[in-house]
């Protein structure tokens, strides 16, 4: 998935215009950006998780960090249309990432 997000915020960058700015300046804001994307699926997943999966999950987590197939499983078999509620946060992000750029620019 991290590739995924990776491929997401360079996508965002250049539908934001900002893929002219200073190369150390976009590699900062790179990373800013999947942190933000990260947290943001985070939130969704945990709001649509009980205790006791949010539990199961923080311990899955823990033992398979390396093995995001693990994880994702997980998640898809816990929460109804997983896949579709990330989508929806990710491009919730895009556009306000795009739409503060605007603004600036």
């Amino acid at each position: 998935m991290n590739n995924d997000i990776k491929q997401f915020v360079e996508k965002i960058i250049r539908e934001a215009g900002l893929d002219n700015m200073p190369e150390e300046f976009k590699e900062e804001y790179r990373e800013k950006m999947i942190l933000e994307a990260e947290k943001r699926m985070g939130i969704v997943t945990l709001k649509h998780l009980n205790e006791s999966q949010a539990k199961e999950l923080a311990k899955i987590v823990e033992k398979n960090s390396n093995n995001p197939d693990k994880i994702n499983d997980f998640l898809e078999k816990n929460i109804k249309n997983y896949k579709e509620l990330m989508v929806e946060a990710l491009k919730e992000f895009a556009q306000e990432v795009i739409s503060a750029a605007q603004k600036i620019s």
